[in-house]
């Protein structure tokens, strides 16, 4: 059976319209209904306390003391110029978040990022493992990303990494 140029024209089109008119965009999620969320701006640096109940985490908020006995997670989101490959561009930098676990238990977390010049937030959850006791946890993006603020919400403890 052979195709006629029509219908390989037909066909090309319907892949193009395809590709110009899907909806790839993240879908944008509503932070307001959000609760136990910690947002970390691009440059900051703090503490996490993290209340909780056996191995149920209720609450975490940024530490506002420096009691080490209080905070058992650390964390950050910076900008790098670091890469195992040349970047892009002369003086291109791109956003990692590292997060040190104090604790004696694996903690896992969901992730939301906004871009610059943005008011949405996405999730990014996907890009972020459970961190383990006692590690520090190091996420780095691409020199393309344009992340200027991360939330972390839905915290839990896992059993044993489970």
């Amino acid at each position: 059976m052979w195709l006629t140029l029509a219908d390989i024209y037909k066909v090309l089109l319907f892949g193009i319209s395809l590709i110009l008119f899907s909806n790839d965009k993240p879908k944008a999620v509503e932070i307001d209904s959000i609760k136990s969320k910690v947002s970390i701006k691009l440059g900051e640096k703090f503490p996490i306390e993290l209340t909780k109940n056996d191995d149920q985490i209720l609450c975490a908020l940024k530490s506002k003391g420096n009691d080490p006995k209080k905070s058992v997670l650390k964390v950050g989101l910076q900008l790098t110029s670091d890469a195992p490959f040349a970047p892009p561009r002369k003086g291109a930098v791109r956003p990692f978040l590292f997060i040190e676990n104090t604790l004696n238990k694996t903690v896992c977390f969901r992730v939301l990022a906004r871009n610059k010049e943005s008011n949405d937030f996405f999730e990014i959850t996907e890009d972020i493992r459970p961190v383990l006791p006692q590690e520090v946890f190091h996420k780095c993006w691409d020199f393309n990303s344009q992340f200027e603020e991360i939330i972390l919400y839905d915290w839990k403890i896992l059993e044993n990494g489970k």
